[in-house]
């Protein structure tokens, strides 16, 4: 086959480095052009062999793995790099930090060495590397900071509305999700008036670490999702990882229900289950926002919410690190605006009953 993708692996293990480089080398469109140890020698050989993507262990000793991110991006912004981790909290804070310095997308490393577990990292690793050697998009935007607040004050102080949210918007989101997502939550005004639930794909443990970082960066609060809560104006809320997340009206307001259930599309939490949960909870009071990412998750949703009188947003093509799912959706002809995400917090909050 012509024009393989030229992959470099980086990892300070030489069984880690010798296991991923045949795993990776038994796929017909990939060629494993060279391997490193740590991150001073991945920036070296990247420099020299110019690979399409690099696969770069998270820690590692002499330069780390963001580091060598870092080194990688000053060299040449088009090389994609997926960052490997394991599950723990550390590595889920600084695989949140790799994201927003550039990274595509990251892998957990398998937690055990059962077939099962070395199979899913095999199907996972080699679908995005895929997935980023035919990324166009840039899935980056120049920072702005709270473009559209409409005054001065101290963080998370501002005027909110009090009562039952009666309007509800719901944001799904996968590869180059959470640079977007801070994107829109941080130019958010503090008058925001609905709550805010997000779909966002991403394993058990990171999600917590994501909403702590959005939180820091925000004007109105961003919280990991908890089972039973009552949904409140100003707050975003992220669908832990591994669970999906669904809104349900009651008497009492709108409240978090949360599920195991099966994966969806390859991924809980399912963009699709929750869009379609606020179309059921609020109707024509729904607003729907689908974000990049791979595969079509969240276009179902999308359809339920325009179906039920809500209004749809998509990102476009140009700004999307990955356009498949707002492309999903956009084919289903659900979409009322198509817009770069520099554009989307403006048109969010000129919506009926955003800001209070």
């Amino acid at each position: 086959m012509e024009n393989k993708i030229r992959v470099l692996v980086v990892d300070d293990s030489l069984f880690v480095r010798t296991i991923l480089s045949d795993m990776l080398s038994l796929d017909p469109e990939i060629e494993i052009i060279g391997t490193a140890k740590d991150g001073d020698e991945a920036v070296s050989k990247v420099k020299k062999l110019r690979p399409d993507v690099v696969t770069m262990d998270l820690i590692m000793p002499k330069a780390d793995g963001i580091q060598a991110l870092n080194g990688i991006r000053d060299l040449d912004e088009s090389i994609r790099v997926l960052m490997l981790s394991a599950s723990d909290r550390a590595s889920a804070d600084h695989i949140i930090k790799s994201l927003e310095l550039g990274a595509f997308d990251f892998i957990l490393k398998p937690s055990s060495t059962s077939s099962t577990d070395i199979l899913r990292m095999k199907w996972d690793i080699i679908t995005k590397i895929k997935a980023a050697y035919h990324s166009t998009g840039k899935g980056t935007v120049e920072e702005s900071p709270h473009v559209i607040s409409t005054f001065l004050g101290g963080r998370k102080r501002g005027r909110r509305a009090k009562g039952v949210p009666d309007h509800l918007v719901a944001i799904g989101s996968s590869t180059g999700g959470p640079v977007a997502l801070r994107y829109i939550l941080s130019s958010l005004p503090q008058e925001v008036n609905v709550p805010i639930v997000i779909a966002q794909h991403m394993p058990k443990g990171f999600t917590e670490s994501f909403a702590e970082r959005l939180n820091s960066k925000c004007d109105i609060e961003v919280t990991e999702a908890k089972e039973g809560e009552m949904l409140e104006r100003g707050h975003a809320y992220i669908a832990p990882g591994n669970k999906h997340m669904e809104v349900a009206a009651s008497r009492s307001g709108l409240e978090v229900n949360l599920k195991e259930g099966e994966r969806m599309r390859g991924g809980r939490p399912s963009a699709d289950i929750l869009l379609s949960s606020v179309a059921d909870a609020v109707c024509e009071n729904s607003i729907g926002i689908i974000l990049t990412g791979m595969g079509n998750d969240g276009a179902k949703g999308m359809k339920k919410i325009k179906d039920s009188g809500g209004q749809t947003i998509a990102q476009n093509q140009e700004s999307s690190l990955i356009w498949g799912m707002p492309h999903a959706a956009i084919r289903l002809g659900v979409v009322d605006q198509v817009l770069p995400l520099a554009d989307i917090p403006r048109a969010l909050i000129s919506l009926r009953g955003v800001v209070s």
